[in-house]
C-alpha cells in the first residue's frame, strides 16, 4: 500500500498543484532568488576583472619609473603573476590587449607628462615585441594559423598554396561574419525578453500574494439545498 507525502497537511500532489497559491509563492521566490544571484555573479565577476586589470596599470607604472621593469619578459612576469593564463598564445593576445588599454589608462591618470611619455614610449616598444614574437596574436586561432601558413608560403615563393590560404581565410571571414550577426539579433531579443519574464514574475507573484490573502467566502443557496434534497429522496 503506498503512503502519501504530506507537505503542510496536503499530499504532495495538492500542494505542487498550480491551484495552490502557495506552491506559486516558492516558485516566485525560487525565481527571484535566481534571478538577483545571477545578477550578483556577473557584477562580481566583472569587478574582479577590473581589479586585477587596475592592479595591472598601476604596478606597471610604478615599475617603469623606478626601472624595475625594463624588458618584455618583466612586463609578461607582472601580467602573469595577477591572471593565471597557461597557454602561451591566449596568454600573448591578452597581454597585448591590457598593453593597449594601458597606454588610454596613462592618457586618463595623473601621472606627469614626463614620465608618461616615456612610459607610452616603453609599451609600445613591448606591444611590436610582443607581436613581432607572436604575429596575429591579436586574431582567433583559426585565422592566426592561415595567416602564419601564408606568411611561409609567400616567403618560399608557393604563390598557388598562398592563394589557396587567401581563399580559406575569406571563407572563415564569412562565417565569422555571419556568427556575428546572429550573435547581434539574438542579444538584441534577449534583454527585453529577459526584463518582460522578470516583470511577468512580478507581477504574477503579487497577484499571488494578494489572491492569497483574501479570505474565500462560500454562499448557500438554502433553497436550492432543500430541492436537491427532495430530488435526491424521490430518486431513492
Amino acid at each position: 500500500m503506498s503512503k502519501s507525502v504530506i507537505v503542510g497537511g496536503m499530499n504532495l500532489a495538492e500542494y505542487i498543484s498550480v491551484n495552490n497559491p502557495y506552491f506559486i509563492l516558492v516558485i516566485f521566490a525560487i525565481s527571484i532568488t535566481y534571478v538577483i544571484a545571477v545578477i550578483q555573479f556577473l557584477g562580481r565577476s566583472k569587478v574582479i576583472n577590473e581589479k586585477r586589470r587596475t592592479s595591472f596599470f598601476v604596478s606597471l607604472t610604478k615599475g617603469l619609473i623606478n626601472g624595475t621593469v625594463g624588458a618584455l619578459e618583466d612586463v609578461t612576469n607582472l601580467y602573469r603573476g595577477i591572471r593565471k593564463i597557461g597557454d602561451e598564445e591566449d596568454f600573448r593576445y591578452g597581454l597585448n590587449s591590457w598593453l593597449r588599454q594601458y597606454l588610454v589608462y596613462l592618457l586618463e591618470s595623473d601621472v606627469n607628462a614626463t614620465n608618461a611619455n616615456r612610459c607610452k614610449n616603453t609599451v609600445s616598444q613591448f606591444i611590436k615585441q610582443n607581436e613581432a614574437s607572436f604575429p596575429y596574436s591579436d586574431l582567433p586561432d583559426n585565422e592566426r594559423n592561415i595567416l602564419k601558413d601564408i606568411d611561409e608560403y609567400l616567403a618560399s615563393n608557393n604563390k598557388d598554396a598562398a592563394k589557396r590560404k587567401l581563399n580559406e581565410l575569406s571563407g572563415s571571414i564569412q562565417v565569422r561574419y555571419e556568427e556575428l550577426n546572429r550573435s547581434q539579433k539574438q542579444n538584441r531579443w534577449s534583454m527585453p525578453l529577459t526584463i518582460i519574464g522578470l516583470l511577468l514574475t512580478l507581477f504574477f507573484g503579487a497577484l499571488t500574494i494578494y489572491l492569497a490573502s483574501k479570505p474565500v467566502k462560500v454562499s448557500f443557496d438554502v433553497a436550492q439545498i432543500e430541492q436537491l434534497k427532495s430530488a435526491l429522496k424521490d430518486i431513492k
